[in-house]
């Protein structure tokens, strides 16, 4: 058997990252349904906070809270691509800034040489 500190521990350490089934940590198998019974709450009010931040988004465009999550994650990935295109872009420009070095003293290499003839 866990502590009552133990338990409420294991509660805050999942919540903060949520990645895994509670119930099932190894070692807390004593507490399996006090801890099933906190996850199905935690997302139960989740759920709700979620919906009720999306919902006078919702109201406002007219359309249910499904398509704004669905709007919400496209543009996540619109940033996401457009975040990858801005550091692709910085790196291209700084392969573009070495090039042009190189052949700045290519070409400087070979004006000497041809004023020396």
């Amino acid at each position: 058997m866990k502590t009552h500190t133990e338990i409420i521990e294991l509660k805050r350490q999942w919540e903060n990252d949520p990645c895994w089934d509670i119930e099932t940590t190894e070692g807390f198998e004593d507490h399996k349904q006090e801890l099933l019974e906190h996850r199905v709450m935690k997302e139960y009010e989740w759920k709700l906070k979620e919906e009720e931040r999306l919902e006078p988004k919702a109201r406002k465009m007219g359309c249910s809270i499904q398509m704004i999550k669905w709007m919400e994650t496209i543009e996540k990935k619109i940033q996401k691509i457009d975040d990858d295109l801005s550091m692709l872009n910085e790196y291209l420009e700084q392969i573009e800034s070495k090039q042009n070095k190189k052949i700045s003293a290519i070409n400087s290499a070979l004006y000497e040489l041809d004023s020396r003839r």
